[in-house]
């Protein structure tokens, strides 16, 4: 999957355990660990929130991104940000 951000974009690279950011450009500016990185959403105006396996990722544009462990729970497919 991939997801918008102000600055640029992320995608979930499964087969490289992580998510990857990129700018504007196409260029790639982080790499966020995250084993089987699949489905992502964009959350608020510089955030997203990915799953990858038993693991969430949350991350923010301008900073670092954490995995919250989803005990035993595997979440796939795609994401959509509901709720205010």
């Amino acid at each position: 999957d991939i997801a918008a951000l102000p600055s640029g974009f992320v995608l979930g690279a499964t087969r490289a355990g992580c998510v990857a950011q990129f700018d504007l450009r196409g260029r790639l500016v982080a790499q966020h660990p995250l084993a089987q990185a699949c489905a992502l959403a964009s959350l608020d105006p510089q955030g997203w929130l990915a799953a990858g396996g038993e693991a969430c990722g949350i991350g923010r544009e301008h900073g670092r991104a954490e995995a919250v462990r989803t005990g035993g729970l595997r979440i796939d497919n795609h994401w959509a940000p509901m709720g205010s």
